[in-house]
């Protein structure tokens, strides 16, 4: 039995994954590929149905590189492209992100074509 602030948390959860990978309209997709990383690493079992296949499909990935990769993607972006907390003056600060980006691009389509499809898929 989930706490009323673990099933808050799963139901945001929930609705998160149904936006982004059926109805295609995800707010925040690198987030939530973060997020799916961090909780497939996390010790705590889950309650069932997605949460589980997320803990199961991201397993391998997340004891990768890729979790650091996706938090530098994800951090730039909330520092200097969404919130704008900071101006981005400095060239060589802009070309190491656009670097880290692609190298995360990069990597994710590495792990992607090493995972096994679901048949039919």
């Amino acid at each position: 039995m989930l706490s009323p602030r673990d099933r808050s948390f799963h139901e945001r959860q929930g609705r998160n994954l149904r936006r982004t990978l059926i109805e295609n309209g995800g707010v925040m997709p690198v987030g939530l590929l973060r997020w799916c990383l961090e909780y497939a690493k996390s010790p705590r079992t889950p309650p069932g149905g997605i949460f589980s296949a997320v803990k199961m499909k991201f397993a391998a990935e997340a004891k990768t590189s890729l979790p650091n990769s996706v938090e530098k993607v994800y951090s730039f972006r909330n520092e200097f492209i969404a919130h704008q907390e900071k101006d981005l003056l400095d060239p060589e600060q802009a070309r190491k992100a656009l670097k880290d980006w692609i190298g995360s691009l990069e990597e994710n389509f590495a792990v992607s074509e090493n995972t096994p499809q679901a048949e039919g898929a």
